[in-house]
């Protein structure tokens, strides 16, 4: 474990070129292994050896509520991390060029750090608009610099295009955080992103969730809606899917499988359509599509009490391995331990 005497939560890993681990997530806590805090929750970066020892950790962040929510190695050896910045505590500090200030933003904001293979400061930007704005994962982009991608409630500076109340928002920027695109997606309604990751030919699939049945989303179900989406290297839309039912369903992350489609996790509470059984409440489902989004197949589990799935990945053997959380006691042949479990599962 990690972390001090108040609050602190990882929310991502990756593996790192030299065999250990980068985590990020945000911490309340300036005692034990975090050594600042400048206010509520800030950004917290640890870099690990193999064996999980701390060689160091910073944290950035000011006097108000700042996520990080995931982050890449970059190619120098360093590290990006992206989340969200609460731009009403930290005034215009947020952004390297102090001449970015304060009136042109507000409330929160998509913001990227870029630190270099020590941990230290590179530089930082915010993108976004005068409403509620906030990354939820970032990629290294195909030529260099990264992609961002989340939601964005706001309809003016940084955003050109919007759809609706909540849109996908997704942003390149090059290697020095430099603006190159954005683009936005969805239809009059809620449209979260939660997920993005590289596709072979160049461009990118993003996934999260919708309850619009308009704009540039083509069929729903009836409730909230898994969304995917593919866009080409500049941020052009190729094709869109749904995956759901009558009630409620939501994606929380999106991977690569060896045969060029990809696992979604996240979870469902509908018992028609694409969700074939549902044990009580949400139950945690795992989707597999193929390299144009058709579902291939899809699982459900749980019991009758709450699950969310979090994330899949592929393993070495073909399988798929999750993990999410568990609130059932009848959830068979798993043993709740009290409260809300974490649970991992192994499909063949």
């Amino acid at each position: 474990t990690y972390g001090g005497s108040k609050d602190d939560r990882g929310q991502a890993v990756v593996e790192t070129s030299d065999g250990g681990f980068a985590i990020t997530g945000y911490a309340m806590s300036d005692d034990g292994d975090a050594s600042n805090n400048e206010g509520f929750h800030d950004n917290w970066i640890l870099k690990l050896d193999p064996q999980g020892n701390v060689e160091w950790e910073q944290s950035f962040g000011f006097s108000g509520h700042d996520h990080s929510y995931d982050l890449v190695e970059t190619q120098d050896g360093g590290f990006f991390f992206t989340g969200f910045l609460d731009i009403t505590s930290a005034r215009a500090d947020g952004y390297t060029d102090k001449s970015y200030t304060l009136t042109r933003h507000g409330v929160g904001e998509f913001w990227g750090t870029k630190l270099n293979g020590n941990g230290e400061l590179q530089w930082r930007k915010y993108f976004g608009g005068t409403n509620n704005d906030r990354a939820h994962a970032v990629v290294n982009a195909h030529d260099g610099g990264y992609v961002l991608a989340g939601f964005s409630e706001s309809d003016d500076f940084d955003i050109s295009d919007p759809r609706g109340s909540y849109d996908f928002w997704v942003v390149k920027i090059d290697s020095e955080g430099q603006f190159v695109w954005e683009r936005s997606y969805g239809g009059s309604g809620i449209d979260i992103a939660q997920d993005i990751e590289k596709t072979e030919d160049g461009g990118y699939i993003i996934t999260g969730s919708t309850i619009s049945i308009d704009g540039d989303v083509a069929a729903s179900h009836g409730g909230s809606e898994i969304w995917v989406i593919k866009i080409d290297a500049e941020g052009n839309l190729l094709w869109e899917r749904t995956f759901g039912g009558s009630d409620f369903e939501a994606a929380e992350s999106i991977r690569p499988t060896a045969d060029g489609g990809f696992v979604i996790a996240g979870n469902a509470k509908s018992t028609d359509q694409d969700v074939k059984t549902n044990a009580g409440q949400n139950d945690l489902w795992v989707l597999k599509i193929d390299t144009q989004g058709r579902l291939e197949w899809q699982q459900a589990y749980g019991g009758t009490e709450l699950e969310f799935g979090f994330d899949a990945i592929e393993t070495g053997d073909g399988g798929i391995l999750v993990v999410g959380e568990s609130n059932s006691t009848d959830l068979f042949p798993l043993e709740n331990k009290g409260g809300t479990d974490l649970i991992v599962i192994k499909i063949e």
